[in-house]
């Protein structure tokens, strides 16, 4: 694969794992190595299986998401946060697109008795496939660390698995003729119930099908947040959008994205356009950041006069750094903007000069929550 252009925009991510070996090339569902895990003098007594599941949220035009990781470590939740790790030296590289409503086993091992609460590992490079084409993006750089949820106890009696669900989103600060992608890992993970543990998820590359297993169904609905935009309305210089929560989470609302409908995407119609995507690139986009009273701000006004590892910073702190707006499960809510409303990434010397004034023609709409994105299309005038 030939990275083609590379923006770097360092930033603390929140949890993702990553799996397959990239040999030659090559991706594999083989983790060489994984088997030798160092224990420290404990007995080896309980099988805990690894398995990774779903594709990251995406910007329109990319099929395939490679990220590379190092160093996967799982942690004995009876010792303190710097202790009580058992590392697995090992380095891969996975296509974060390559399953959904499927899991994958990417790793079983041998571990000592106890309950283990935390996953992380080391994320090194990233490549976006997108319009078919390959290019080098930014990832943050050092560890990330996921929860295990409620923990997974590890015994010689019966072997134990774990699911980690994908969910970083991949986004194009680029134009679409000269992309620069950014991706901001994350990843919630889960435990397998007993009875439905087997033998055959201690074997690497195993696929168990997700369809119909009311487990996952039960954990997917009791993780989710289902943000709905009911109302949007646009016009030259203010946003007026009502946004519901429908999940049995709260969500925080990060951030609105505004988008010309022919840059969402190119050749892309108001019926195409998917609920689950970024914009194809936000050169050309407005960005509003949502504060925690609810106040909607405009990005150029945060990172203005930002330039190198700084703006990279104040981006990824701004946009998904900040605590956002809590919607209640259940609750809705008005925000809107009255204002200039700039597009492009400022900084980056891309996107249009001067301002979006959306008078007339149609445009997407995009809520970005702390845990997915959706769009709505709307005339502005």
């Amino acid at each position: 694969m030939t990275a083609k252009k590379t923006i770097i925009l360092p930033v603390v991510a929140a949890a993702a794992l990553v799996v397959a070996i990239l040999v030659g090339g090559v991706v594999t569902g083989v983790l060489p190595g994984f088997q030798s895990l160092q224990t420290q003098g404990k007995p080896q007594a309980g099988t805990l299986s690894i398995l990774m599941t779903d594709p990251p949220v995406v910007s329109a035009g990319v099929s395939a998401v490679y990220v590379t990781y190092t160093n996967v470590g799982l942690h004995n939740s009876n010792a303190g946060n710097n202790s009580g790790w058992m590392q697995f030296n090992n380095t891969g590289t996975v296509n974060l697109m390559s399953l959904v409503n499927v899991s994958q086993t990417i790793a079983s091992a041998k571990l000592p008795n106890g309950t283990y609460n935390l996953i992380r590992l080391d994320v090194s490079s990233a490549v976006v496939t997108y319009d078919g084409s390959n290019y080098s993006a930014s990832i943050p750089s050092g560890e990330i660390t996921g929860s295990i949820k409620g923990g997974i106890q590890v015994n010689g009696t019966s072997a134990g698995a774990i699911i980690v669900d994908m969910q970083p989103e991949v986004i194009n600060v680029g134009t679409s003729s000269s992309p620069e992608f950014i991706i901001r890992p994350s990843a919630q993970v889960y435990t397998v119930p007993p009875n439905d543990v087997d033998s055959n998820m201690q074997t690497t590359g195993y696929r168990l099908s997700l369809t119909g297993k009311a487990w996952w169904s039960d954990d997917q609905a009791n993780a989710s947040s289902s943000v709905q935009i009911t109302v949007a309305t646009l016009t030259n210089g203010s946003l007026n959008i009502v946004v519901k929560n429908s999940g049995q989470q709260n969500v925080n609302i990060k951030a609105i994205i505004i988008t010309p409908l022919s840059d969402y995407e190119s050749g892309q119609s108001t019926a195409s356009v998917r609920n689950d995507e970024m914009p194809s690139t936000m050169s050309n986009s407005s960005i509003l950041l949502v504060q925690s009273s609810g106040q909607l701000i405009s990005l150029q006004s945060v990172i203005s006069g930002s330039i190198g590892v700084d703006l990279g910073d104040k981006i990824f702190a701004s946009v998904f750094g900040g605590s956002g707006y809590t919607l209640a499960s259940g609750s809705t809510t008005t925000f809107a903007f009255n204002g200039t409303m700039t597009p492009g990434i400022p900084g980056l010397s891309i996107g249009t000069q001067g301002n979006l004034s959306p008078s007339s023609g149609q445009y997407v709409i995009t809520v970005v929550s702390s845990s997915s994105v959706t769009n709505t299309v709307v005339v502005a005038g």
